[in-house]
């Protein structure tokens, strides 16, 4: 069995599957191959050859090889979503199982032994126990080599490459030399991915950047090919690192913005944690400090079990690094010093160099000098000896901070006026020679204000203004408005996946409610009531349903729902009832010893029955009827607290075993659609921000379109007036000498008449366009409805994007009925079909030219118009057609596309507009996107 295959073979194993549904060995087969591509239909193959297999005690070796594939399976997606423990045991078992049963089938269990080794290596990897990750998978290599498996050995041998690239690139360069100089076409696809991921790590250790990220754009493809989406998710990280330390963060968010989608659905601890650690670096370079804290502090989270891995010490990096931006000294240099530990025991040398680097930095700004420059020298003669240009480029940056703080002895050989001059200069003539390199704004500003000092101000001035240059260039729109963008939809994910969790929570108190059931026809009305509480997403909606079913199940003349406020250590109440009808809000302070609801949250536990509650109770409130039973339940989603739900009676002993399990069941259902109700309006105003986000980049798009439109007919006039101005003079001076003849005159009176007409008809061009461009930003930002012309607004926001048509070689053709008025939006009628032409021509029209869109329009059934737009590109497949309207659905991943354009249309046509939209294709064939909407909006 091959460690890894192509979609090719897997469609295969898919068909035999399908076919031989009922044989465990295809089944597993398609399950090891599915194991990182798809972990979830993975484990269900394994549990449906599970169910068709003999015991392992009573298996023969057939059967048993069958049960040890399958749990190596499970360990492996239990590695994956950070299981590490159980995996470890599963791996180990069936390493132990294998060697003893050798005897018969000999390959297929050394494959077993083969791949529990890798297995595991990769397990202690994660812990960062390296000298037993060697031991197993020098193993594995050796297993390999006994039975003469290729892939698996050269598969193996790149992973301990990479492995060792980590700890000393001099002592992996003859590898590297290797595989640079041979044919990588010769290894299969999942053995060239491990290659071209060593090959990256190597040359990114000699600080090649560009080269290093072209090997692991290689590795990414290569391994998204073969089911390695780890591997793929982690190379995406890097080379989001690699633009990042290149200065390109709009090309960083790119790749780390790919990685987290490809991560995300997963939830696999150690690939999204090395996404959100790089995600977070990038934002702090654009300056977004707080979401830069708050996706490393997630990080840090989830790596909290994997603290030997090298992703936890890239989270102390990056901390350390924030912590400087911040100007929190002290914690930069706990973060730094523990880096250094930890860059000790992983025996990476890049680690070992950055933590000094930082250390310097951070005891600079503590102002112990003489200790940041013995750490600063220790850190530039590290990165000297590792050829690491960049390390020595920051080491060099803070010892010229050093000496123009502290006043220490010239350097030998000095060839600037000032000490810091000198060594801000060597930094310079280094990053000069780092290809694709953007030369950072902070060494220029600092090489400005070295030379100011010094009293060289025209030099100040000319570093000064590259300073600014290259500040612009970093903190370009692109990269700001995409940063924004993967904020807003970072909170929406987090909501989405909280929303989804709550799901499942109400998913197992349903079944819970199922399997009680059997026993009490109460408990099966409990699981209905339990969907319809848990289906509400409105929080009034669902303090209602609550409300409804308490009363028809129990005695509750008085019934409130408390929500905890931690900030002000109190319970809110959002829903207050006494005998049908609401009462005021109330609030209950966390310390009021006499209130049962209090008590419920300070102790974590229910108050299920109170007898016989005096009139002059304490706890009884001024406007609730006289109570002689009460219950007070927790709202609890795990370990945390929402809030408190009570019920009171004013019958004596009204509540008994019956009522208090039927009570513990509404409370279940009610804090699981309280929380979700909160995580829908959380991602609800996030899906309002990403609307708003594309509305603005839209609306950016048509500017620079108009301002490119423009250029050629005001450059027409341009060129005219100056012809004529010309002309005009040679002709005065004609005059003026008395050598002007009739025929001359009237060449002239021609040409001017020619001339000006040209200007005219130039300027008219720009006007209108002009005044297009303002109806239809008009339109966009002031999103009032009113009565528009459908073929002049259409003509209008054509006009606009005439330049991106134009410049890839594409036509467009209108053809729609004249007098057709519309009471509604244009804004957004205007901002659905740009997105619709821009979907075109970035997806329809890729690579090709001479595009042609057609937009029809027409009268349909009374009260509506229907307006087709068609175009004659690539289609769209089958199976894409039916998810093309989903939030972040794009086959463009990686490439630009965010998958958010066709799906804001679709929510604009089908709620602002109040219509409808279609969209109908064949591969090869184009695609007509079809919208009905009506000629009058219903306020």
């Amino acid at each position: 069995m091959e460690l890894f295959v192509q979609e090719e073979e897997l469609l295969r194993l898919q068909q035999c599957a399908t076919e031989y549904q009922h044989e465990p060995s295809h089944l597993l087969a398609l399950a090891w191959h599915l194991r990182q591509r798809n972990s979830a239909r993975a484990l269900q193959l394994v549990q449906q050859a599970h169910d068709s297999l003999p015991t392992p005690a009573a298996s023969s070796s057939e059967a048993l090889i069958l049960h040890l594939r399958s749990d190596l399976i499970r360990a492996e997606i239990d590695w994956l979503g950070g299981i590490i423990e159980p995996a470890a045991k599963l791996a180990s078992h069936v390493l132990y199982t294998s060697r003893q049963h050798r005897q018969d089938h000999q390959r297929d269990y050394i494959l077993l032994e083969a791949d529990a080794h890798w297995l595991l290596g990769s397990l202690h990897n994660e812990r960062g126990q390296f000298d037993e990750r060697d031991g197993h998978w020098q193993a594995m290599r050796q297993l390999a080599i006994e039975i003469n498996d290729t892939e698996r050995y050269d598969y193996i041998d790149a992973c301990i490459a990479g492995m060792l690239s980590f700890r000393s690139p001099r002592e992996a360069e003859p590898l590297a030399v290797r595989y640079f100089s041979d044919d990588l076409a010769r290894w299969n696809v999942a053995t060239r991915a491990a290659i071209y991921d060593f090959l990256g790590l190597q040359v990114r250790m000699g600080s090649d950047l560009g080269r290093a990220a072209a090997y692991w754009m290689h590795a990414f493809d290569a391994a998204c090919k073969t089911g390695q989406i780890r591997r793929a998710i982690i190379s995406a990280s890097n080379i989001g690192n690699l633009f990042s330390q290149l200065n390109d963060p709009n090309t960083a968010l790119e790749w780390t913005e790919t990685g987290l989608k490809l991560a995300r659905p997963n939830a696999w601890p150690y690939p999204t944690s090395s996404c959100l650690l790089h995600t977070s670096n990038c934002l702090r370079q654009l300056g977004k400090i707080d979401a830069a804290q708050e996706m490393l502090h997630e990080a840090i989270e989830i790596l909290v079990n994997l603290q030997g891995s090298r992703n936890y010490a890239i989270a102390l990096w990056f901390l350390g690094d924030l912590a400087l931006t911040r100007e929190d000294y002290p914690l930069a240099l706990d973060a730094f010093c523990r880096l250094q530990e930890r860059a000790d025991a992983l025996r990476h040398e890049d680690f070992q160099t950055n933590s000094r680097r930082g250390q310097a930095q951070a005891l600079v700004a503590l102002e112990r000098y003489d200790e940041a420059l013995q750490v600063a020298q220790t850190a530039y003669a590290m990165a000297t000896t590792q050829s690491d240009i960049q390390g020595r480029i920051e080491s060099l940056k803070v010892i010229a901070q050093i000496y123009d703080h502290h006043h220490l002895a010239a350097p030998p050989n000095m060839h600037e006026s000032t000490p810091q001059l000198h060594f801000l200069m060597q930094a310079l003539s280094l990053a000069n020679n780092i290809e694709g390199f953007t030369i950072p704004s902070e060494l220029l500003d600092s090489i400005a204000d070295a030379h100011a000092a010094a009293g060289n101000f025209g030099k100040a001035f000319a570093f000064g203004r590259r300073a600014n240059s290259a500040r612009e260039k970093i903190h370009n729109l692109a990269a700001s408005n995409r940063a924004n963008a993967l904020q807003v939809q970072h909170q929406a994910e987090r909501a989405r996946v909280e929303a989804e969790h709550l799901r499942q929570l109400a998913q197992a108190q349903e079944q819970r409610a199922q399997v009680l059931q059997n026993t009490s026809s109460t408990l099966a009305q409990l699981g209905m009531i339990g969907r319809e509480i848990t289906a509400q997403l409105e929080l009034t909606a669902v303090c209602q349903t609550i409300q409804r079913h308490v009363n028809s199940l129990l005695d509750a003349g008085y019934f409130v729902i408390f929500l905890a406020e931690e900030s002000e250590h109190s319970l809110q109440s959002i829903f207050r009832m006494q005998n049908g009808k609401e009462l005021a809000p109330l609030r209950v302070q966390m310390s009021d010893e006499h209130s049962y609801a209090a008590h419920c949250v300070r102790e974590k536990q229910d108050v299920l029955v109170v007898s016989k509650m005096a009139q002059d109770d304490p706890a009884m409130t001024s406007d609730a009827i006289p109570t002689a039973s009460a219950m007070f339940g927790l709202l609890t989603i795990g370990q945390r607290v929402l809030g408190v739900m009570t019920l009171q009676s004013q019958t004596p002993h009204a509540y008994g075993e019956r009522e208090e399990m039927i009570f513990r069941n509404l409370c279940a259902y009610g804090a699981i659609a309280l929380e979700n109700a909160d995580a829908y309006r959380k991602l609800q105003v996030a899906q309002r921000q990403l609307v708003e986000h594309e509305k603005l980049a839209a609306l950016g798009s048509l500017v620079a379109g108009v301002a490119h439109e423009l250029n050629t007919p005001l450059g027409n006039s341009l060129v005219t007036a100056s012809g004529l101005q010309d002309h005009t003079q040679r002709i005065e001076q004609r005059l003026r000498g008395s050598q002007l003849h009739l025929r001359e005159l009237q060449v002239y009176v021609g040409e001017m008449q020619e001339g000006m007409a040209m200007i005219l008809r130039s300027l008219q061009s720009a006007a209108n366009l002009v005044v297009s461009f303002k109806q239809v930003a008009a339109d966009r930002t002031t999103e009032h409805k009113r009565d528009f012309d459908l073929l002049q607004t259409t003509h209008e926001v054509v006009a606009t994007m005439m330049s991106q048509i134009r410049a890839g070689g594409h036509s467009i053709h209108l053809e729609i009925e004249p007098n057709i008025h519309l009471e509604s939006y244009p804004g957004a009628y205007g901002q659905v079909l740009t997105s619709l032409i821009s979907n075109a021509v970035a997806h329809a029209f890729l690579g090709r030219e001479n595009g042609a869109i057609h937009i029809a329009a027409r009268h349909a059934k009374a009260g509506s118009i229907e307006v087709r737009l068609r175009d004659n590109g690539v289609g769209i497949a089958q199976e894409h057609l039916q998810h093309i309207f989903e939030p972040f659905f794009t086959t463009r991943l990686g490439q630009g596309g965010n998958g958010l354009g066709l799906s804001i249309s679709y929510n604009i046509v089908t709620s602002v507009l109040q219509g409808k939209i279609e969209v109908v294709s064949t591969l090869g064939a184009g695609t007509e996107f079809v919208l009905q909407l009506p000629l009058t909006i219903v306020a």
